[in-house]
């Protein structure tokens, strides 16, 4: 058994290469061929953002970007459901899915299209677009990796841009509604607390035929109204914690959640469930079923708490 260990080590030493290399191989949070296949396509895939980033960025532009991460990703060696892939190259769901189309809509256009998006769109493409981000910054290439990152939150949602994505987190849970509304709100403003303001506040102007919006647009906004009254900014301490990457794997987010009176740190699908220990449980109290709060991997075993509820603000150190 012994000699087994000592020669996988040795194969996953020569696949990692020299030592000045595993630093970005361990921040990938991906699995190593993975990895060292992004490696091999840096270029490729710098350049395929930099051409976006000097085009006009329009949505043609950033579907014509998306389509070809998605050529890169789906001739990765990382395991996936390889029909769910074929209906991706078959069928329009792209530009339906970023484009704020319901899913009920998506789900006409073929079988398995909803699964392009359940299960690709919003889990494993943010993955691995996450990783590629997260490699572009140790050489520098900061604009580039924030436009990864930016597409990494829009494919999670469904929308095309940050003032949707923020409108959308803000609680018009419609992605149609959020692209909609996106239209009337000031982009220079976007953090969380004035996207809720100015969300609010279109309500009135509605009303007064300022605007002219749709009625399910209108129902939203006053459902966002009925939840923020009363409602007081919370504030959380800001925290950095470590979980080692053999107990969660791949996964990108932990979200503290009480069952039974005791605390647990899960992943979106509860498959990994990991107990908080009965001394420290009364520091992450606050957190137990917060929407919106989640603590998300900054390297491979360090993870940090934070918010994308309009009412909840982490206080930095």
């Amino acid at each position: 058994m012994i000699d087994i260990l000592k020669a996988r080590n040795k194969g996953v030493l020569k696949l990692a290469g020299i030592p000045e290399r595993w630093r970005a191989l361990i921040t990938s949070s991906i699995p190593l061929r993975a990895t060292l296949y992004i490696d091999e396509h840096m270029d490729f895939l710098v350049a395929a953002v930099k051409q976006y980033i000097d085009s006009w960025q329009t949505f043609d532009e950033l579907m014509q970007l998306i389509q070809e991460l998605d050529i890169f990703i789906t001739a990765m060696p990382v395991t996936f459901d390889t029909k769910v892939l074929e209906v991706l190259n078959q069928l329009p769901i792209r530009n339906a899915w970023y484009g704020g189309k319901s899913l009920k809509e998506i789900t006409t256009l073929g079988n398995k299209a909803d699964e392009v998006c359940n299960q690709y769109y919003n889990f494993h493409f943010p993955w691995i677009v996450n990783a590629i981000s997260k490699k572009m910054l140790l050489p520098g290439k900061t604009e580039e990796a924030k436009i990864l990152e930016d597409i990494s939150l829009f494919s999670e949602i469904g929308v095309p841009d940050m003032i949707s994505s923020q409108i959308y987190l803000a609680g018009i849970k419609s992605r149609t509604n959020a692209i909609e509304l996106s239209e009337l709100v000031e982009e220079k403003t976007l953090t969380n607390i004035s996207i809720k303001k100015q969300l609010i506040q279109l309500i009135s102007k509605y009303e007064d035929g300022e605007i002219d919006i749709s009625e399910d647009a209108y129902e939203w906004l006053c459902l966002v109204n009925i939840s923020n009254r009363g409602g007081i900014e919370q504030e959380l301490r800001y925290m950095r914690i470590r979980v080692d990457y053999n107990l969660v794997s791949v996964y990108e987010r932990l979200y503290c959640k009480c069952y039974e009176e005791r605390l647990y740190l899960c992943t979106w699908d509860y498959k990994i469930k990991l107990m908080i220990r009965q001394e420290v449980m009364d520091k992450y109290k606050c957190l137990a079923g917060l929407l919106g709060v989640y603590f998300q991997r900054t390297e491979n075993n360090l993870w940090e708490l934070i918010s994308e509820n309009p009412n909840i603000v982490i206080l930095q150190n």
